[in-house]
């Protein structure tokens, strides 16, 4: 019985990871919304990859533009992840109380990279400080490593 169950596990689980799959899309698949964003945010920057990765339980996208700039999209279209790569990102991409923050407290510092998750937003600055904002208020929390 033991060995059922370990063989039904293992069979499950190469199918499971043989359904995840990284593949290039065009552009126009995209989610609307990350059409928009990318057309809003990065106009006149030249898109050079699209990726879907395609997850068992979820579906990400990546776009890569050609001066560097990645963003990760969630299956909605919804940015996740905004990656400069040491290029400073355009302070559309970042809430203006967190753009407030940044400037009044490290007025010589460029945002280079930004993500958010469920709780909050993770900003780090060209020289490698990383600040966490809560999500809902974007009132300042702590510093990062």
């Amino acid at each position: 019985m033991r060995r059922v169950v370990f063989v039904l596990v293992f069979v499950a689980s190469v199918f499971l990871v043989a359904r995840a799959e990284d593949k290039p899309i065009r552009f126009d698949q995209l989610p609307k919304q990350a059409q928009e964003f990318v057309h809003k945010h990065f106009k006149g920057t030249d898109v050079s990859l699209v990726m879907m990765d395609n997850e068992v339980f979820s579906t990400s996208y990546e776009v890569r533009m050609r001066n560097g700039v990645s963003v990760d999209f969630d299956k909605f279209g919804r940015w996740t992840e905004i990656d400069g790569n040491t290029v400073m990102l355009p302070v559309s991409v970042i809430p203006s109380k967190i753009n407030v923050f940044v400037n009044t407290k490290h007025p010589d510092s460029k945002v280079v990279k930004i993500s958010r998750d469920r709780r909050h937003y993770e900003v780090e600055l060209d020289n490698t400080l990383e600040l966490i904002f809560d999500l809902k208020t974007m009132k300042f929390k702590r510093y990062d490593n």
